[in-house]
């Protein structure tokens, strides 16, 4: 299991970076779970880190009548930067027919500019209370689609938590049917050290944490180096090895795994690799 924590500005970054994550997503929590960030502050953050350090960025919550912004929306995040990937929300989007456009076309967006670009696409573990599409069907979805990453996430920031909607059963079953499909996949929900154990037996490839690295505990407060540092070293000993033995057995199964998928976090480690 990797970490990504995501970040809301240069001093975010740099704190997280210094402290040993290795992947970072650009976001604005201000503007929903998904908010998207200023171009300015992705291309900024690319451009102050590390070339090795992969970086994705969140677009933005959406509703299903608004395809073509969140493909826009898309497109501009991968040009300011955000090259491992990008992610959209698929927020009060009620019926398949609506998310399936949706994903589709920032899938297509994405991809014929560059298809190392990872597309991530996040349903909400709290879908009935926002009235959207569910986990599930969201991953029907992903199957047939240029997605490469299925994203779990909490819409409401009231202090709600992923295992507060779905056991680890039920998630243990979402990631095995993404995996079967060469799908990769991420979960967070105001996720922490006390999660580290539940998120290994779920068998999910990325965490997200936010509000944990954060001074208080409030993500609307600057990241903590050694916040981040604690939970890099908490992930790297319950796994048993370093992040690049893991890295390097997950990139021997790549082939078996991804089933056709043009990219997943081995590619993009490589990708990045390549590109430092």
């Amino acid at each position: 299991m990797e970490l990504v924590i995501p970040v809301m500005t240069l001093q975010d970054a740099r704190a997280a970076v210094e402290a040993g994550a290795r992947l970072i997503s650009v976001k604005n929590l201000h503007e929903g779970s998904m908010g998207a960030n200023l171009p300015y502050t992705i291309k900024t953050v690319r451009k102050k880190i590390p070339r090795r350090i992969r970086l994705g960025a969140t677009v933005g919550n959406f509703p299903g009548y608004m395809t073509c912004t969140a493909a826009q929306a898309a497109l501009g995040a991968a040009v300011s930067g955000a090259r491992d990937h990008v992610t959209v929300g698929l927020y009060k989007v009620p019926s398949y027919r609506e998310a399936a456009k949706m994903v589709k076309a920032v899938g297509d967006t994405i991809k014929r500019f560059d298809k190392r670009i990872g597309v991530a696409v996040c349903s909400f573990a709290d879908y009935k209370e926002i009235g959207s599409i569910s986990p599930r069907e969201t991953l029907d979805i992903l199957v047939d689609s240029q997605a490469d990453i299925a994203v779990i996430d909490v819409a409401q920031k009231g202090g709600k938590h992923l295992f507060d909607y779905m056991s680890i059963e039920e998630l243990r079953t979402f990631v095995e049917g993404a995996h079967s499909h060469g799908l990769w996949t991420l979960f967070l929900g105001s996720l922490g050290k006390d999660d580290v154990s539940a998120l290994l037996q779920t068998g999910v490839d990325i965490m997200g944490a936010r509000s944990t690295v954060c001074r208080e505990g409030k993500w609307y407060y600057e990241v903590e180096k050694e916040k981040v540092r604690e939970l890099v070293k908490m992930i790297d000993e319950a796994e048993g090895k370093s992040w690049i033995e893991r890295w390097w057995e997950r990139r021997q199964k790549k082939k078996k795994r991804l089933r056709g998928k043009t990219c997943g976090p081995e590619h993009m480690i490589e990708t990045s690799k390549s590109k430092g």
